[in-house]
């Protein structure tokens, strides 16, 4: 599954945009080549399992768009940095010492196995994702990528295992079944979820704030 141009085109906007920082880690020569190497070429090198490369190019199909996304609504750098840092570690860099964090996995929705299940009275809607069951819990429409994952992102800081998947009808949210995070988050109103992304935010800027403090102090 190759990489759509639009995807390689920020890919490559995005390294340019951090040569010289990737430069200073990684080396020049290993900068420089996504730069002028296909980058299917460089995931089927990494990724020598078909399964494995459909996941990464559609993780990174997902990560572009959410990137432009908190570029038009002027994001923190805090939430730049990670998805960067997402991006660059598919593409094989991987830097030892980075903002610790926990971001969602976002597949394609025909990348799962659908099945129903009856829970409290009603039918609910599953999906099967490497060996795991996974229960729907909010759907977004299309036009609200960026919301869909700043509450994932939320969810998954706190250790929630849940799964975003991506259709052609939009965005939707599943928890494990294994989690107790389900049955709570099923009833969860959806007006006061998005009154945690404003106090989720603020969290991260603290503490990406308090990392590079760090890191000024080891680099000194």
């Amino acid at each position: 599954m190759p990489l759509s141009p639009l995807a390689k085109y920020s890919v490559r906007k995005l390294v340019r945009q951090n040569l010289n920082d990737l430069s200073k880690i990684f080396g020049t020569d290993a900068s420089y080549q996504i730069l002028n190497v296909d980058l299917d070429k460089i995931i089927n090198h990494i990724y020598l399992d078909d399964a494995e490369i459909s996941i990464k190019v559609n993780e990174l199909e997902a990560l572009t768009k959410i990137y432009a996304d908190l570029e038009k609504n002027g994001s923190d750098e805090a939430d730049f940095s990670e998805i960067k840092r997402r991006i660059f570690n598919i593409l094989g860099f991987r830097e030892h010492r980075c903002f610790p964090s926990q971001l969602p996995i976002i597949v394609q929705e025909t990348m799962t196995s659908m099945f129903y299940f009856y829970y409290e009275n009603e039918v609910r809607k599953g999906i099967r994702y490497q060996g795991e069951l996974y229960g729907a819990v909010y759907k977004f429409d299309v036009t609200n990528r960026l919301e869909t994952y700043q509450i994932a992102w939320a969810f998954s800081e706190q250790n929630i295992p849940l799964v975003v998947t991506v259709s052609g009808q939009g965005h939707t949210l599943w928890i494990n079944l294994r989690s107790l995070a389900y049955s709570v988050l099923l009833h969860q109103d959806m007006m006061l979820l998005k009154l945690v992304l404003p106090l989720h935010s603020a969290l991260r800027k603290c503490k990406y704030a308090i990392f590079r403090q760090g890191r000024g102090r080891i680099k000194g």
